[in-house]
């Protein structure tokens, strides 16, 4: 008989030991690459260029930035029908949120950096995957992308109102950080390409994207393996006629799987939202919500989002270096000619003289009548005496009264009076001598009796 090796035991307690940690964790690398999946289909634009999900082809400018906070709430993003039937939400809820930072570069490029985040959800996975609990707070995938605007006018000069149309191609990539446990990160990068077009007009808009996805690693959730995908939107802006710078925003969205477009109701999903969004001068504030129009993965029963984005500017439209909000003239730039420069518009005679700055040689000393025989804005020497144009003389020379002025009714000068007035019939000149008067008719030729001899 053979006799037991002491090493026996310790093999077998070794074994039984590997077996059951191997059965521990075949489920948890089982349930973590079901999880291994990102359900969130709202990603939202970066600044009020765009619509609510659909980025806007415009770009900020060069230098020029903004910030901006997005919140959201999805109902049921992630559910499953169990085999007795009954439907069982593997996401019931999520809460969460992105943080964006755009920068633009020159005039037609912008980097978008999108950072999303799961504040709080709720659900069961572990009925159908026998693994752990789902986290509460998690970290997504970020996202990197570059705009690029292929048509329409360049942001190099800022404008109060951009109308138009535009074309436009974005590419990103997601940076694969998140936590793959918890339906938020994918565990590989993805590389995603999407061509913009747009039209505005009076604060009415339009716009439309087509993208695909490619992925390097090809998740699965419950028995769907989800492959390069197709995105689709449309959107539309109208403004509110009855609030200032207001505007209603709809918008549908549809992403499916690119081999066979809407061909499996499992990937493919489209939702539409509806909202509103307001501009109080460099901050926006946006209202949407809506609901699932099909029932693939991540197609939630409801969503709400609210937006805030901050996009500090120089509101200087004409450029001349003041802004719109102390500029007398925000479309006319200031002529800078050291002549009332902090109004903000041009002075195009500072002397007053009727002669421009452009042909005045002395543009800040008014020409005189009289003197500027040349017309150069110049008093010339040696010319008549200086009578201001701007102060003509309110009573004329007497050389300039017309002949045919009627007499005024104060007693002129005798000089003044014209030789050829008759005399009046009331009272003879003061120079007349009887004598000298002509013969009356009526009169007798005889001397007066006082005249005769005695």
């Amino acid at each position: 008989m053979r006799p037991r090796s002491p090493f026996r035991p310790r093999a077998r307690l070794g074994l039984a030991v590997s077996t059951a940690l191997l059965a521990l964790l075949a489920p948890l690398g089982s349930a973590q690459a079901q999880r291994a999946f990102d359900v969130e289909r709202f990603s939202p634009a970066p600044d009020g260029d765009g619509f609510l999900s659909m980025p806007g082809t415009r770009t900020p400018g060069p230098g020029r930035w903004n910030v901006a906070l997005w919140l959201g709430y999805a109902q049921s993003p992630l559910s499953a029908r169990l085999a007795d039937g009954r439907q069982t939400p593997l996401v019931s809820e999520r809460f969460g949120g992105d943080l964006l930072f755009q920068i633009g570069l020159g005039g037609r490029f912008a980097l978008v950096l999108d950072a999303p985040l799961v504040l709080y959800q709720a659900g069961s996975p572990s009925t159908v995957d026998g693994g752990p609990a789902l986290p509460t707070t998690v970290m997504g995938d970020p996202r990197l992308s570059l705009r690029a605007r292929l048509l329409g006018e360049d942001a190099t000069e800022e404008r109060d109102r951009h109308e138009g149309e535009g074309l436009a191609l974005q590419v990103g990539t997601t940076l694969p950080i998140g936590a793959t446990d918890a339906f938020a990160g994918e565990g590989a990068a993805q590389l995603e390409a999407k061509l913009l077009g747009d039209f505005h007009l009076l604060d009415f808009g339009v716009g439309g994207t087509l993208g695909y996805r490619h992925r390097f690693a090809e998740p699965q959730v419950l028995g769907v393996r989800f492959r390069d995908e197709l995105t689709l939107g449309l959107a539309v802006q109208v403004p509110l006629m009855v609030v200032e710078r207001a505007y209603a925003l709809a918008e549908v969205g549809a992403v499916t799987d690119a081999a066979r477009p809407f061909g499996l109701a499992s990937s493919t999903a489209v939702e539409w939202l509806l909202g509103v969004r307001a501009r109080v001068q460099d901050v926006e504030l946006t209202l949407a919500g809506g609901t699932g129009l099909t029932d693939g993965v991540g197609t939630s029963a409801y969503r709400f989002v609210l937006g805030v984005s901050i996009a500090p500017r120089v509101h200087d439209r004409d450029h001349d270096g003041i802004e719109d909000g102390r500029d007398g003239c925000p479309t006319l730039p200031e002529d800078m000619d050291r002549h009332l420069d902090d109004d903000g518009c041009p002075e195009p005679d500072n002397d007053g003289d009727l002669v421009p700055d452009l042909d005045d040689r002395c543009p800040d000393e008014a020409a005189v009548l009289g003197r500027d025989l040349d017309d150069d804005g110049c008093n010339d020497p040696g010319s008549a005496p200086a009578v201001p144009l701007e102060a003509p003389s309110e009573t004329p020379a007497p050389s300039e009264v017309p002949a045919e002025s009627p007499a005024s009714s104060d007693s002129p000068a005798p000089s003044e009076v014209p030789a050829e007035l008759p005399a009046s019939s009331d009272a003879p000149a003061p120079a007349e001598v009887p004598g000298e008067l002509p013969a009356s008719s009526d009169a007798s030729t005889e001397p007066p009796a006082a005249a005769s001899a005695g």
